[in-house]
């Protein structure tokens, strides 16, 4: 180890004490690190190696997450399409960085929207 290397948990109690430090002073080892501390040092720009990460699955606390039973009882579920583009439409949605689940979900709500007052104003006949 370099005079100059310090452990992920140095590193840590420095940015708890409001001191910088430098991404490359940090010595990795195969230690985990909790998701916890990861988070304190993202803030501050410092990254964890992700294989380093010790997401701590077990203690998650869902308690806040509603039963899927209830989510799919009170409409609060949305249904997931896959639309295919050609081509064409698909280099430019990608090239003009465009959200194309924003812009269907727009789309198709203006269409619904018109669609419900034409048959509200009776223009449509119902066949």
């Amino acid at each position: 180890m370099e005079l100059n290397k310090i452990s992920w948990k140095q590193a840590w109690e420095l940015v708890k004490s409001g001191k910088q430090v430098h991404q490359t002073n940090i010595e990795f080892t195969n230690e985990l690190v909790p998701w916890n501390i990861v988070q304190d040092l993202n803030d501050v720009g410092l990254r964890v190696p992700k294989h380093l990460i010790d997401y701590d699955d077990e203690n998650i606390d869902y308690s806040d997450i509603p039963p899927l039973d209830k989510l799919l009882e009170d409409g609060s579920f949305k249904e997931i399409f896959t639309v295919k583009f050609d081509n064409e439409i698909a280099t430019w949605l990608h090239e003009s960085n465009i959200n194309y689940n924003l812009l269907l979900n727009d789309f198709l709500k203006s269409v619904y929207q018109s669609v419900k007052v034409v048959n509200q104003k009776g223009y449509l006949l119902q066949t």
